[in-house]
């Protein structure tokens, strides 16, 4: 489950690639400095009548990003070019294109980006991503980005219908 939400978060986060001229502009204005950016999440789960609800921030640097839940339960994620690590314990076996992909996001390797993903405008302030094949097509249905001046809002909807509602905040001093 956090290895396919930070995925689909790290992709959200960071994209910038080449698509039309109105994508391209919302994407770069969107790209994240390194930093650290408070997050407050919520995710509906199919039988569940209220979303989950965590907050907590994302530290980004060139090499890597940390993705720190501090509530409800303190629960840090490491994402770096070798995979994904769970705190405490040994990259993630079957993790590898997840680092890759968020390395590529971070360094904005635009081809490799294409490769995984489609972008279309969606409305006013807003894009869409799909994934275009497995493993993220298998997790993901939709990757949905908004923001005016800043990335404000991402939400992942899944494949089996639940869906997750991050709001970013700007990058804490």
């Amino acid at each position: 489950m956090w290895l396919n939400r930070i995925a689909g978060v790290m992709m959200a986060v960071l994209v910038s690639h080449q698509v039309d001229a109105n994508e391209t502009t919302l994407l770069n204005r969107w790209t994240l400095a390194p930093g650290h950016y408070p997050f407050v999440q919520q995710k509906w789960i199919k039988g569940l009548q209220r979303p989950l609800r965590s907050s907590g921030y994302l530290a980004l640097n060139e090499q890597s990003l940390e993705w720190v839940t501090e509530k409800p339960v303190l629960q840090k994620v490491h994402l770096d070019a070798h995979g994904v690590t769970l705190q405490h314990q040994q990259v993630q076996a079957g993790s590898e294109l997840i680092g890759q992909l968020m390395l590529a996001v971070v360094q904005h390797d635009t081809s490799f980006l294409a490769k995984h993903f489609s972008i279309s405008k969606l409305q006013a302030g807003c894009l869409k991503m799909q994934p275009k094949a497995a493993p993220l097509n298998k997790f993901y249905q939709q990757i949905q980005l908004c923001g005016e001046t800043k990335l404000e809002q991402i939400e992942l909807i899944e494949v089996k219908g639940n869906r997750s509602l991050i709001q970013l905040q700007g990058p804490e001093a």
